[in-house]
């Protein structure tokens, strides 16, 4: 074959090629709504359903589904996705939506296709809008309701602190949100366990955020969801005082004891407390780097001191006056706060 012919043959079926990948980028059509009808009053739950996208270039791997109080989507109150549960098994055309407040709400759907390569993955356009009424509330739990912490409340930024709340009927497990915007257009869930049986949840962030959002909404075990609670709002700030240190409660001022002895104090209530460090020194000022005993890590709230014949000096105590003092200490290392001090003789 002469050598322009060769050219000629090579660029036809680079074009081709070229054609081929640039037809497997092309975005898939978008699914059209089924389920609920224009316009339809519904009962919670609502059933959610759509046409299966079918194209050439690629199996649908998800599609993903929101649910806006405005036809402009400013504010998404509820979204969801489904996925291919295998190789061969289609991501599902439906999905089911509650927790919804009586109104008017608009819906839409896309889907994402699997294309491989270095794009992966390219997404339809968004269904047209569809909107529907939520008349009632159907057979969904009852509503629960923080009891704590106080609204408006303030942590410090290494503080851990409880959120509770209500128990409520009908309730299997509890799911609780977060978002830095009362809208809640798109919230952190906190509780991603579906077996969070319990209406306490242990939080804390570690950097300041000028306000955190909370809401709590009971979900059946059919996984229905009831109303959302009222919002709680809290700040994460490095403002906010650390808690206080504990207190010492024996061995009392001018205490005689003899070793081995027990030192006991106040447990702190603060949550985030992993753990106890105890200072022991014969001066009242604890100068210098080492006293003559600091146990650090103590996980109770008392310590017993013993002799410790085999290390003469840090661990013995000869006759005499003798200081000590504890503080708490994070789970992050940081002490809450300046020890208290007390003293005692042997």
């Amino acid at each position: 074959m002469p050598r322009k012919s060769i050219l000629v043959a090579i660029h036809i079926a680079l074009s081709a090629a070229f054609a081929f990948t640039a037809a497997a980028q092309t975005p898939p059509p978008a699914p059209t709504l089924v389920e609920p009808a224009a316009g339809a009053a519904q009962v919670q739950p609502i059933t959610l359903r759509w046409n299966p996208v079918v194209d050439p270039d690629g199996p649908i791997g998800s599609y993903t589904w929101q649910v806006g109080t405005m036809s402009t989507f400013g504010v998404i109150i509820a979204a969801g996705f489904t996925n291919q549960s295998g190789d061969g098994i289609p991501a599902a055309t439906r999905d089911t939506v509650s927790g919804l407040p009586n109104g008017t709400y608009f819906l839409r759907v896309k889907a994402t296709q699997l294309v491989g390569g270095v794009v992966f993955a390219l997404d339809s356009p968004w269904s047209p809008v569809q909107s529907f009424t939520v008349v009632g509330l159907g057979p969904a739990p009852g509503t629960p309701a923080f009891t704590s912490p106080a609204n408006g409340a303030q942590f410090h930024v290494r503080e851990f602190f409880l959120i509770n709340w209500t128990a409520v009927p009908g309730a299997h497990h509890y799911l609780l949100e977060a978002d830095d915007e009362p809208t809640f257009s798109s919230p952190f869930t906190l509780t991603t366990d579906p077996m969070q049986f319990g209406t306490t949840f242990r939080a804390g962030w570690g950097n300041a955020i000028p306000n955190i959002y909370y809401r709590i909404t009971a979900v059946s075990a059919d996984n229905v969801r009831g109303l959302p609670s009222p919002i709680l709002n809290v700040s994460i700030t490095n403002a906010a005082p650390v808690r206080p240190p504990p207190t010492p409660l024996s061995p009392v001022g001018g205490a005689t004891v003899s070793l081995p002895f027990t030192l006991k104090w106040s447990e702190t209530l603060n949550p985030q407390i992993a753990g106890y460090d105890v200072d022991i020194d014969n001066e009242p000022n604890f100068l210098g780097t080492v006293g003559v005993l600091l146990v650090q890590g103590v996980s109770r709230s008392d310590y017993m001191v013993v002799p410790d014949p085999l290390v003469e000096g840090i661990n013995h105590f000869p006759p005499g006056t003798y200081f000590w003092r504890v503080r708490a200490v994070t789970a992050d290392s940081a002490r809450t706060g300046a020890f208290l001090h007390h003293r005692g003789a042997r």
